[in-house]
This record gives C-alpha cells, sequence and structure tokens, in this order.
C-alpha cells in the first residue's frame, strides 16, 4: 500500500514539473512571438520589451538569437545599455556570427560607444574558435583547400553584409552602389574560378575533407556564381545532399535560383527581387502555389509567411497573384 502511495505521489511530482516545464515554454513563445511581430512592424521600443518578458518567463534564459534580435531592438529605440546588454550575454554565450554583426545597420547607434569594440571582439574570437574546432578533426593534406575556402568565405560573405551600410551611406540607385555591386560580382567571379581550381586538384569534397563550414563556402560559391557554373555542379550538389554533406535546403535555394534565372518560376519560393520603381521586394514566379509550404517543409524550410517577413511582406495567395499580374509585362515573367 505504502509502495502504491510513494509511487502515485512520485507521478504527481512528474507531472507537475512537466506541465510547470511546458507552461514556462508556452510562455515564452507566446512573447518571441509578439515580440518579432512588433519588431517587422518596426516598433522596437515595444519588441525589445516583449524580447525581455520572454526571458524573464523562462528564468533568465533566452536563446542567442532571440538574445541578438532583442539587442537589435534595443539599438533601434536608442537604449545602450539594454542592447549592450544583450550583445553581451551573445559574446559570452558563443554567438559567432562576426560577419553579420560588424555590418548590421540596426546596430549603427551603438557604433561609437566604447563598447562596440570589445563585444565585437568577443564575437570574433567567438567566429575563430568555432573555425578552429570545425577544422581539428580535417586530415592534413586538406588544409590548403580549407584555408583557400577561409578566404573566399570571407570575401563572399562580408561585402553582402555590408551592401546594407553602402546603400544607407548613399543610396539604392547610386553611382557608389553600382560600383559596389559591381566588384561584388566580379569577385563571386573569381571565386567560382578558384573553386574550380581547387577541386580539379583535390577532388569533389565531403563534409569529412573539409569540414561543415567549408562544404557550405563551397554551396555559397556556387549559388553566387554564373549560371552556367550553377547548372554544372548542380549534380555535385545533389550527390552532396544524398551524402548528408550539404542541406537539404541549400540545395533548394540553388534550384530555385538556377530556375528563375533560366526564366522559369521556382519551386520553394525562396527568391525575391527588389522592383526599382516601389523600392519594395517581391517574389519571383512559384509553380503550384498551393502545395508551396508542403514543398518547403519537404526540404527543411519555414512557412513563406515567416520567410516573406524579413523583406516586409504580408503573405497571401489571393494578393501575390494579384501583384504578380500587375508585375508580369514589365518584368517578363512566365
Amino acid at each position: 500500500m505504502k509502495f502504491i502511495e510513494i509511487k502515485s505521489l512520485f507521478l504527481v511530482i512528474i507531472f507537475t514539473i512537466s506541465y510547470t516545464i511546458c507552461n514556462a515554454q508556452n510562455e515564452y513563445d507566446k512573447y518571441i512571438s509578439s515580440a518579432k511581430k512588433l519588431y517587422f512592424e518596426k516598433q522596437y521600443l515595444q519588441a525589445a520589451k516583449y524580447f525581455s518578458m520572454a526571458f524573464s518567463s523562462n528564468k533568465g534564459l533566452g536563446r542567442l538569437d532571440h538574445r541578438y534580435a532583442a539587442a537589435s531592438s534595443w539599438a533601434m529605440s536608442r537604449e545602450s545599455d539594454s542592447a549592450f546588454y544583450e550583445l553581451e550575454k551573445c559574446a559570452k554565450g558563443g554567438f559567432d556570427e562576426y560577419f553579420r554583426v560588424a555590418n548590421d545597420t540596426t546596430l549603427t547607434y551603438l557604433e561609437s560607444d566604447l563598447r562596440w569594440q570589445k563585444v565585437l571582439n568577443g564575437i570574433k574570437r567567438n567566429k575563430e574558435e568555432t573555425n578552429t574546432k570545425a577544422n581539428a578533426t580535417i586530415s592534413s593534406p586538406n588544409i590548403p583547400f580549407i584555408m583557400a575556402l577561409g578566404a573566399a568565405n570571407e570575401s563572399d560573405q562580408w561585402p553582402r553584409f555590408h551592401m546594407d551600410k553602402i546603400q544607407q551611406k548613399y543610396d539604392r540607385n547610386s553611382s557608389e552602389m553600382k560600383e559596389y555591386v559591381l566588384q561584388l560580382n566580379k569577385t563571386d567571379s573569381i571565386n567560382i574560378v578558384n573553386l574550380k581550381y581547387l577541386i580539379s586538384k583535390y577532388k569533389w569534397p565531403t563534409k569529412e575533407d573539409i569540414g561543415e563550414i567549408g562544404m557550405h563556402t563551397v554551396f555559397l560559391i556556387i549559388q553566387h556564381s554564373d549560371l552556367t557554373s550553377q547548372k554544372y555542379f548542380l549534380p555535385f550538389l545533389k550527390k552532396s545532399v544524398q551524402n548528408k554533406d550539404i542541406s537539404l535546403s541549400s540545395l533548394a535555394l540553388l534550384e530555385d535560383r538556377i530556375a528563375i534565372r533560366s526564366g522559369k518560376r521556382q519551386i520553394y519560393g525562396s527568391q525575391l527581387k527588389l522592383n526599382n520603381i516601389t523600392g519594395r521586394y517581391y517574389v519571383s514566379p512559384i509553380k503550384n502555389l498551393k502545395s508551396l509550404d508542403k514543398r518547403r517543409k519537404s526540404v527543411g524550410l519555414n512557412t513563406m509567411k515567416e520567410y516573406v517577413k524579413t523583406w516586409g511582406i504580408i503573405w497571401s495567395i489571393d494578393q501575390y497573384e494579384m501583384d504578380l499580374k500587375q508585375l508580369k509585362k514589365a518584368l517578363k515573367h512566365p
């Protein structure tokens, strides 16, 4: 009898703990969802407060990407102390997206503060440590390949993150911006030529050969290359996906880009373009809209509604089809 009572009490305790944890997680997710919505509506101060409420509901804990979003919200609200508090949490927690932080225009207000360089250096160290750990198990014959890819990664990613700052300083249609894009295209051309040389010298790589970061860099170089190179390397990337060296979602992005550049409709809705007349982004034509989210889910992409929020777009299939009809003639899409 006593054993049964103890067992029942134990089950009650376990249930109570599980319920409490689940309830806390629900509270956290609810606040984060509200914070993101407010952020996209450019209500930055309210967004920052909701991020803070999310962390408080979770015993002061928060995901690093949420901490970073909170820092961005506080910075856009010109609340330096709160912004640096969150950035320091990111740095101490191992956040390593150095290129992103260094070029993030939402953090521009913080750059004149003496704390900026310290926190930036901390995030840079995290990136270096991540790269060191990722390359620690790579065999020595592949080190030159990895070093070359490391330089290519920086030349590919830094200018893209820095582009917002150029646009903020000048104008989207300025001669400075056009020159910047021209130089970026030249860099992309150099990177694909170098990649072809490395592959001819070492073979098509695997994650075991050059690590996860190395394989992602290979994908980025191909993703930003000319159409002929993209089509040539597509079968190689498909094989890499089968071997789990590259993610399905990365392959989906490349397949969409090839489709759009070939004058076809994209499959997963990942490609957007800027309407130079309105200054707003639009989603390039997509095939079979009704099953879009199902296809996106199958390759590990989030819903279209969540995806396009980044560009300030409210997703609606009906509205999208109406807008596309109006743009179709001018944009010459199929």
